[in-house]
């Protein structure tokens, strides 16, 4: 009974100890949010925008897409200008 008493005390410190680093470590482990700009212009099936406001098209699916993988956030320009005017306010 004496013998255990002091692995259990040495298993008890342990236990505290690893759990102080994983905290930590799932602490660290929170991704910071990007925010990118994009040049957001009508082009037909590539980027558009309904009456509702609502973005759809490939070019926009393609940006979501890689948002899930990269952590990030798009902030859209120039959807009233041609792509030289996304290109220039970007």
């Amino acid at each position: 009974m004496r013998k255990t008493r002091p692995i259990c005390l040495l298993l008890t410190a342990m236990l505290f100890v690893s759990s102080c680093f994983t905290a930590h470590a799932a602490e660290a482990a929170v991704p910071q949010t990007e925010v990118l700009r994009v040049g957001f212009f009508a082009f037909s099936g590539y980027h558009t925008i309904d009456e509702e406001g609502r973005r759809s098209g490939y070019g926009y699916e393609f940006l979501q897409r890689l948002a899930i993988h990269g952590g990030w956030a798009y902030e859209y320009l120039g959807y009233d200008g041609s792509y030289a005017d996304a290109l220039d306010m970007l």
